[in-house]
């Protein structure tokens, strides 16, 4: 990145922020249907829960508003039949 595109990058994510804009999604999350979007499922014999292990696309909250999921791949217990 140049560094004038990382010093508008930079004022975007300061001033969004003190709007209280707030990116989330950490790998090692534990996965939260209300706040993720799991689009890949990898089964683990040795988890007992779901955790985000890949983050494809940051979810965005302004406040307590969601305003886009976060897109994960989870791995985690085989999926109980349906």
């Amino acid at each position: 990145m140049t560094p004038g595109l990382k010093d508008i990058t930079d004022t975007l994510r300061t001033q969004l922020g003190a709007l209280g804009l707030k990116a989330f999604g950490q790998e090692g999350d534990p996965f939260d249907p209300a706040r993720h979007e799991a689009v890949a499922h990898h089964v683990s014999p040795h988890s007992d829960h779901l955790i985000c292990t890949e983050i494809l696309r940051s979810g965005y909250r302004l406040g307590d508003q969601l305003l886009r999921p976060a897109h994960v791949e989870v791995t985690g217990p085989a999926l109980p039949p349906s």
